[in-house]
C-alpha cells in the first residue's frame, strides 16, 4: 500500500507541476449545445493541453445548460470515476471558449490528484483496524458547524487580466463585491462614470458588466451593479446590486442584495434582499426581504418585511415585523402592527387594528348586550391574542330627544380597541370606544353626537361557546348639542348581556 501511495504522489507531482516533455494528448471531445462552437473549443482545448503538455486518458464531455450561462464539463479517465465540473460562463463568447479550455486542461491534472486521495484514505482505514470483538465506541453528538462558508475563489479564466480594447489592462479597475451564496458570483470591472442614451449606446458599451459609481441615463441604463448614484429619467436595470442612491423615472430592477435608499416613477422590482428605504408611486416588488420602509401604493415582498409597508395594499408572504399600514394587509406571520380596513395573517403575535381581521390566531365573538342608555346591542369582536377590536351597533325604541322631547328611535354606531386578560374560568376586558348617536330617522350628519367611552368588563366563560358578561363605564358626549339627541355631556353606564362562540 505504502509503495502504491509513493507512486501516486510521484504521478500526481509529475501530472501537476512538472512540464511534461513527451508529446501532449488532448482528449476526445463531445461538444453539445447550439450556441458552442463546437470547431473553435477543440482548438482551444488542445492548444492549451499542448502549452501545458497534459495528457487525458479518456474523453470528455462539454454539454451546454439551457439559459445558455454556463456549462458541464465531464471527463471520463480510464479505469477511473467520471470527473464532473460545472462553469459559470463569461457573455463574451470568445472568453467563454478560452474558460471552457482551461477548466478541461484542469480536470485532466485532477486526475492524479484523486487518486491520491483515494489511496491515502485506504491507507489510513488498512492501518489501525478495530477489534472483531470489540464493541463499537459511542457516538457522540456532531457539534454544530459555525464557521462561515469559504469566499468565492476566481478561476484561471477570470483571474487573467482582460484587455479593454485600448491596449491596456482592465484588472486594476475590477470591483470584487462581497460574495452571495444566493447569488451568482460576478467578476465587475469597475466604471466611475457613465452616461447612457439606450443601452448599449453609453459611454461604456459593456455597462451591464460594471459596477458604476455614478449613472446617468436618458430612456434605458443597464448596468451590472451600482456603487454610489444612479439615475435614469426612465428604466435602470442593474444585473446585480445597487448600493446608494437611485432614481428611476418610470421603475428600477436589481438581482443581487441591496441597499441606500430608491426612488421610481411607477415601481421597483427587486429579485433579492433589500435594506433600506424604497418609495414609488405604483408598486414595489421584492423577491425576497426588505428590512426598511416601502411606501406605494402596492407593496409586495415574497420574504419577511421588517420595517414599515405603507399603501394601499400590503403583501409579506413570510411575515410582517414592524407595521403594515394601508386597505388592505396581508402577510404569514405578524408580529407587529397592521392597521387597515382589512387585516389578514396565518398567524398573529401582533395587535391589528381594522373593521375586519382573519387569521389562524384571530377568534369572532358574538355580543348581544344592553347598556343604562342603550338597551339593545349587537357587537361583533375579533380577538387576537390578549388585544380585540369590536364593532357595535346599537338602537334604542323610542326616547324623548332634544328641547322638543319628542319620542324618537335613536341608533348608535361605535368602534371599540381593548385588551382581553384571561383569569380562568373568568376574563377582564378594559377597553376605549368611540362612536355616534343620532335619531334614526334623522338625515343629516349634524343631528349625530359623538361620544367617547371607557368600559371595564368582566366575563365567566362558562363554557367554549357561551359566557354571561357584565360591565361599567363611563361615557362623555363630544359635541353635546340639546337640539339633537340631548344627552347629558357625562355620565356613568353599566352594562350586561352574553357573548357566543
Amino acid at each position: 500500500m505504502r509503495r502504491k501511495l509513493l507512486l501516486a504522489t510521484l504521478l500526481a507531482g509529475l501530472t501537476i507541476g512538472a512540464p511534461r516533455t513527451g508529446h501532449a494528448e488532448p482528449p476526445a471531445i463531445d461538444v453539445k449545445g447550439d450556441s458552442l462552437d463546437a470547431t473553435a473549443v477543440r482548438r482551444a482545448i488542445a492548444a492549451e493541453f499542448k502549452r501545458v503538455r497534459a495528457e487525458a486518458t479518456g474523453p470528455l464531455e462539454i454539454e451546454l445548460e439551457a439559459d445558455g450561462k454556463a456549462a458541464v464539463l465531464r471527463y471520463r479517465p480510464a479505469n477511473r470515476p467520471a470527473i464532473t465540473r460545472r462553469l459559470q460562463l463569461p457573455p463574451d463568447p470568445a472568453r467563454a471558449v478560452e474558460a471552457i479550455a482551461l477548466l478541461a486542461t484542469n480536470l485532466v491534472k485532477d486526475e492524479a490528484a484523486e487518486l491520491l486521495k483515494e489511496l491515502t484514505e485506504a491507507d489510513s482505514a488498512t492501518k489501525d483496524p478495530p477489534a472483531p470483538d470489540s464493541p463499537p465506541p459511542p457516538e457522540t453528538p456532531a457539534e454544530p458547524d459555525t464557521t462561515e462558508p469559504p469566499r468565492a475563489k476566481r478561476t484561471e479564466a477570470t483571474s487573467r487580466p482582460a484587455r479593454d480594447g485600448r491596449g491596456g489592462s482592465r484588472e486594476r479597475n475590477r470591483v470584487d463585491p462581497e460574495p452571495d451564496a444566493s447569488v451568482p458570483r460576478r467578476d465587475l470591472l469597475g466604471a466611475p462614470v457613465n452616461v447612457s442614451l439606450v443601452h448599449p449606446l453609453a459611454v461604456y458599451v459593456d455597462s451591464e458588466d460594471r459596477a458604476v459609481n455614478l449613472e446617468l441615463g436618458a430612456l434605458f441604463s443597464r448596468v451590472g451593479a451600482i456603487h454610489g448614484v444612479g439615475v435614469n429619467a426612465a428604466l435602470l436595470w442593474s444585473e446585480g446590486a445597487l448600493h446608494g442612491f437611485v432614481l428611476g423615472g418610470f421603475g428600477l430592477h436589481y438581482a443581487a442584495p441591496s441597499d441606500g435608499f430608491q426612488l421610481a416613477g411607477f415601481g421597483t422590482w427587486g429579485t433579492a434582499d433589500v435594506r433600506g428605504a424604497q418609495i414609488a408611486g405604483g408598486t414595489h416588488f421584492v423577491k425576497g426581504n426588505i428590512n426598511g420602509v416601502q411606501l406605494a401604493p402596492v407593496n409586495i415582498t415574497t420574504g419577511t418585511a421588517t420595517g414599515a409597508q405603507i399603501g394601499v395594499f400590503n403583501y409579506a408572504g413570510s411575515g410582517a415585523t414592524g407595521a403594515q399600514v394601508s386597505l388592505f394587509n396581508i402577510a404569514g406571520h405578524a408580529s407587529g402592527v397592521q392597521v387597515g380596513l382589512v387585516n389578514v395573517a396565518d398567524s398573529n403575535s401582533g395587535v391589528p387594528i381594522g373593521l375586519l381581521t382573519f387569521g389562524g390566531d384571530t377568534d369572532l365573538k358574538l355580543g348581544l348586550f344592553a347598556t343604562t342608555r342603550i338597551p339593545i346591542n349587537v357587537g361583533l369582536k375579533f380577538v387576537t391574542g390578549k388585544f380585540f377590536h369590536q364593532l357595535v351597533y346599537g338602537v334604542v325604541p323610542s326616547r324623548s330627544v332634544g328641547r322638543t322631547q319628542v319620542d324618537r328611535a335613536v341608533q348608535s354606531a361605535q368602534y371599540r380597541l381593548g385588551v382581553r386578560l384571561v383569569l380562568e374560568p373568568l376574563f377582564v376586558e378594559p377597553s376605549l370606544g368611540y362612536g355616534f348617536e343620532a335619531p334614526y330617522d334623522s338625515d343629516s350628519a349634524d343631528q349625530a353626537q359623538h361620544v367617547a367611552s371607557y368600559r371595564g368588563v368582566v366575563g365567566w366563560q362558562i363554557s367554549d361557546g357561551f359566557a354571561p358578561i357584565v360591565g361599567l363605564g363611563a361615557r362623555t358626549v363630544i359635541n353635546a348639542d340639546p337640539d339633537t339627541v340631548g344627552d347629558p355631556a357625562q355620565e356613568f353606564e353599566a352594562m350586561v348581556g352574553v357573548e357566543f362562540f
